[in-house]
Parts: structure tokens; C-alpha cells; sequence
């Protein structure tokens, strides 16, 4: 079975600049199941013996009379001890930037861009060279809309989501290539 040891150390601080936060997170792993292509790309698990992850982590949130700001970005060091190389899938760096509209009380709009940065998705080995994979970007759009009927409690709640708004192609596994743009339409209503 997986063994893992986590251990995380945050400082925060709120001003009128806004919310910072820090974060270093550090795991250990014994057993680490990976999984990774074989020659006819059917995934089969790898066994690590010995892994190790260190993250930092610099959040930022400052809110406006209507509009909130959130920015996150990442650094990730991996290593797979038994090969001496960075961990599958694991990117060097990630961000976002997520920006949220409140129009009034009952309708917001929020734009969400997301970066993940280079990966190792497979390594080398006697049959295939290690395949690295380009970092990528996606955009994803969010709209609300509370509807009232007469009464505080008789409410439709609308949602609208677009996820890989620019359309962009990806993958985050060899031979799976992730959804095109995505449309989501949710009505709810409340009694």
C-alpha cells in the first residue's frame, strides 16, 4: 500500500492591500502507484519506491465593491528517487486568476484562467523516449442569476458555466485528450 507523510507550514496576513497567504507543503511517499503507458498504450501501474514533493504556494484576494480578485500561482519540485527525475504528471509551476462580478444582489459574472505549466507524462524507457508535455491554458466563464417569484423563498436559481471557453486542446494523459469547450445550464428551483 501507498505510505505518505504530509507537513505544511502557511503564513496568512489581511490588509487594506488585500489577503496574502503562503503556504510550503512537503510529502513524503513509500509506495507511490504511478501509472504510465506500456507500448500499446494500455496504462499499467508503476510501483516508487521512494517520492518526494515540495510545494509553495502565494495566494492573493482583494475584494472591490463588486468585484473580488483571486490569484494563486505554484511551484512544485517532485522527485521519483528511484530514477532521479521529476515526477510523472507533476507541473513545474501552475496559476490562476479568478475574477468574480457581482452586477447586484441576485446576477454575478466570474472569468476563471488557469496555466499548468510543463509535465513529464511519460518516461523514457527501452521502447518510447520520455514524452514532456507543453504547458497549456484554459479560460472558463461563470454566469448566476437569482429570479424571484413573488416571495423571498420562491426563488430560480440560473447557472451557466463554459469551461475551455478558447477552445484549446490539451491533454493530461497520453491518448485522453481532455474536453473541448463545455457548456453547462443549471435551473433550480427553490420552494
Amino acid at each position: 500500500p501507498e505510505e505518505s507523510e504530509y507537513m505544511a507550514i502557511s503564513v496568512s496576513n489581511q490588509s487594506s492591500l488585500g489577503k496574502i497567504k503562503l503556504t510550503a507543503s512537503f510529502k513524503d511517499y513509500e509506495n507511490l502507484i504511478l501509472w504510465q503507458p506500456s507500448e500499446s498504450f494500455k496504462y499499467i501501474p508503476i510501483n516508487v519506491s521512494s517520492a518526494e514533493r515540495t510545494s509553495y504556494n502565494l495566494q492573493y484576494l482583494k475584494e472591490f465593491a463588486r468585484v473580488q480578485m483571486q490569484l494563486t500561482y505554484n511551484l512544485y519540485d517532485s522527485l521519483d528517487r528511484d530514477i532521479d527525475k521529476k515526477l510523472l504528471y507533476v507541473p513545474d509551476s501552475s496559476a490562476s486568476l479568478l475574477l468574480t462580478y457581482k452586477q447586484n444582489i441576485s446576477t454575478h459574472y466570474s472569468l476563471n484562467y488557469k496555466l499548468t505549466g510543463n509535465r513529464i507524462l511519460q518516461y523514457g524507457s527501452d521502447w518510447a523516449d520520455q514524452i514532456n508535455d507543453k504547458a497549456f491554458r484554459l479560460v472558463s466563464f461563470g454566469f448566476s442569476k437569482n429570479i424571484s417569484l413573488g416571495s423571498d423563498q420562491n426563488i430560480i436559481k440560473v447557472n451557466l458555466t463554459i469551461d475551455n471557453l478558447l477552445d484549446e486542446e490539451y491533454i493530461s494523459t497520453i491518448g485522453y485528450p481532455e474536453p473541448d469547450r463545455s457548456m453547462n445550464l443549471t435551473v433550480e428551483y427553490k420552494l
